[in-house]
């Protein structure tokens, strides 16, 4: 993996709609990933925070830097580790996008965000409010003891589940 793959200052992550169906986005990301980028969509409420994406993404480039990965591509590797979980099956149902009308899209930098720009009717930052963080950490079975740092249980919590696989 090349080394601006690992800048996360290029990263952009957007809340958007599109006018293709489910599957055609989903097809449109299978293209961009098949390019050498790092394109991926998620449901909105299944993403905890920034945090989440980002670690997912790294321990993905880190998971195909090792060759312990489980997908064929870093978009899906991050799947598994956003979801916590060693079964794609799992992983879609749980964090993939449910809808071509709501999703967090992530894309590793300007160059591939503007390769699903096409595909894309409405954008905007996408902005978590934190309203459901709570129930997200006790659904993926992260325990927060009592003022610890969630961002960091988190964190442990994806890097972990790789040492499941």
């Amino acid at each position: 993996m090349e080394s601006g793959k690992r800048d996360l200052s290029t990263v952009v992550i957007r809340r958007c709609s599109s006018r293709l169906s489910l599957d055609g986005l989903l097809s449109v990301i299978g293209k961009a990933n098949e390019a050498q980028c790092v394109a991926q969509v998620f449901d909105p409420e299944m993403v905890i925070n920034r945090t989440h994406l980002l670690g997912a993404y790294l321990n993905a480039i880190n998971s195909f830097d090792s060759g312990n990965n489980a997908a064929k591509n870093v978009g899906m590797e991050m799947l598994l580790f956003a979801a916590m979980t060693r079964q794609i099956s799992d992983a879609i149902k749980l964090v993939g996008a449910k809808s071509s009308k709501d999703f967090i899209l992530f894309a590793c930098d300007d160059k591939t965000m503007m390769r699903m720009k096409k595909c894309i009717s409405h954008s905007e930052d996408a902005v978590f409010t934190g309203k459901h963080v709570e129930q997200l950490l006790r659904n993926y079975k992260v325990i927060v003891p009592k003022g610890g740092d969630a961002e960091q249980f988190l964190l442990q919590k994806m890097t972990m589940s790789a040492l499941d696989r």
